[in-house]
């Protein structure tokens, strides 16, 4: 059961870390047109200022995440590599099973605070909008990417 949780909830937050950082490699965002950055900076409508201050935060946040990722990818391949031994016990698949937890659970750390200090350049009506978008973003499951509720 805990093998299983684990599984769920790295499949989960990779789709949703995949899905952030689709929008630099395709320069596609949720709208389907502009990077996320782009995106985020226009429906929140941030001034020159807390623009470049937000590119700042999106380029540390990338770099972090880059690494993260490349970390739990390579716990994920330690984890599954061990269906390919004769015998293992079970506390051995579990203690993978947390580490590989551990990785996500750094990642999901991560991303919420980066979330928080875009938060905070915000003035009062733009959290309002950039809630709405943190909503959105977080809401997707990785099949979803790309379509809205509308087309559901």
């Amino acid at each position: 059961a805990l093998v299983l949780l684990c599984l769920m909830l790295l499949v989960s937050n990779i789709a949703l870390v995949a899905y952030i950082m689709a929008g630099k490699h395709s320069g596609r965002g949720l709208r389907g047109g502009n990077s996320i950055e782009e995106m985020v900076r226009k429906e929140v409508g941030f001034t020159e200022g807390q623009s470049k201050q937000f590119h700042e935060l999106m380029e540390e946040n990338r770099a972090l995440i880059r690494a993260m990722g490349d970390s739990a990818r390579a716990e994920k391949r330690r984890f599954y590599g061990l269906l390919f031994r004769d015998s293992i016990d079970d506390a051995e698949v579990s203690q993978a099973a947390t580490v590989l937890s551990e990785r996500q659970r750094t990642i999901d750390l991560q991303l919420f605070r980066h979330f928080q200090k875009v938060r905070a350049l915000c003035d009062a009506r733009q959290r309002i909008k950039y809630d709405s978008i943190i909503l959105r973003v977080t809401s997707r499951s990785g099949g979803s990417r790309g379509r809205g509720r509308e087309e559901k």
